[in-house]
């Protein structure tokens, strides 16, 4: 993977060939952040960042960028998620987790997009 783009993204050749079944690990870890946001708190978006952190090693750039735009979401959450819920203590958590709420949904609807069109999560 080339890289050079701004704030340390990610160049990805954008005819990069990727086979559909290539895509299902992808688009389970990303299920995983969905279902976790929603479901199952924790458990399942950790499942999805094991399978990223397994798979980013074999796949082809396009599908590790989604990798690391998966573990990128998931470690920042859990970081911010951590901060807000202790600050929800002293009333100004809220401040936190609503925003992270709203910018974790759009990382793994973005993701899940781009995915599909067979593009990277950034750019």
């Amino acid at each position: 993977m080339a890289e050079g783009g701004l704030m340390g993204e990610s160049i990805v050749p954008p005819s990069s060939p990727v086979l559909a079944e290539d895509k299902t690990p992808v688009f389970i870890a990303y299920g995983c952040l969905a279902l976790g946001w929603f479901l199952f708190p924790l458990v399942a978006p950790l499942v999805g960042v094991i399978l990223a952190y397994v798979k980013r090693g074999e796949h082809a750039p396009l599908l590790r960028a989604h990798d690391e735009w998966i573990i990128e979401t998931f470690w920042v959450t859990l970081v911010l998620g951590i901060v807000g819920g202790l600050l929800v203590l002293v009333m100004i958590g809220w401040l936190i987790l609503i925003p992270l709420w709203i910018w974790y949904i759009y990382r793994v609807v973005r993701g899940l997009v781009r995915l599909s069109e067979g593009r990277a999560p950034r750019g």
